[in-house]
């Protein structure tokens, strides 16, 4: 579900070539504006070419990747201040190494267990924030209240709890086509199997940005 980020574009300077570029291109405008508050980056299976690269100069970032010959490629254009062939599965960080960690289409090569694993690793290697981006397909939803209303274990903030949770799921109708402000992401995505009038839904929750204790 693309986000509504038209009172924000209407401020830009059309005349400006970058401008424009933005303007028609809505992932490169949330990646900036997501990364102005970040000094360091991982990318996770980062490649050849990588979604990350025209917003890393101003900060320290590492490439990884598994694949030796795309890394070397990667580093002959100085896409990124360092380089490491290192195991997706097996991540060699300690937890908050990183302002941002970043996954551009990697999980929809993972089973559902190990893109489970990715995501919770990059919830721990990460300060602040991760990014993921994948050509799947996946519709988008906000559930369980407002991010604010959540802390650590999905434990309500507001006390007591039977009050927490009461007033986090009045704001359910408020997130839930809001995902960028919920506690949780609903993900679904309707697959075709060997019956073409028949389909089966895929659902995948996990939490989008690490709750600050």
């Amino acid at each position: 579900m693309p986000l509504n980020y038209s009172k924000k574009l209407k401020t830009f300077s059309l005349l400006h070539p970058n401008n424009v570029t933005t303007f028609i291109d809505y992932f490169k405008y949330t990646f900036k504006n997501e990364l102005k508050d970040c000094t360091s980056l991982l990318e996770i299976g980062c490649g050849t070419n990588s979604r990350a690269t025209p917003f890393t100069h101003n900060l320290y970032s590492i490439g990884l990747d598994l694949h030796s010959p795309s890394l070397i490629k990667n580093k002959e254009k100085k896409y990124f201040s360092d380089y490491l062939v290192a195991d997706i599965t097996q991540l060699p960080f300690k937890k908050n190494s990183f302002d941002v960690v970043v996954a551009s289409d990697v999980i929809e090569h993972l089973s559902k267990p190990q893109g489970m694993t990715l995501l919770s690793d990059m919830e721990q290697i990460s300060r602040k924030k991760t990014i993921i981006f994948t050509n799947q397909g996946y519709k988008v939803f906000g559930i369980n209240g407002l991010l604010a209303l959540r802390g650590e274990k999905s434990k309500p903030t507001i006390k007591p709890e039977f009050l927490g949770h009461f007033i986090s799921k009045l704001t359910n109708r408020i997130v839930f086509h809001s995902p960028e402000r919920a506690f949780h992401l609903l993900c679904i995505k309707n697959k075709k199997i060997q019956n073409p009038t028949s389909q089966y839904t895929q659902i995948f929750t996990w939490i989008r940005k690490k709750v600050e204790t």
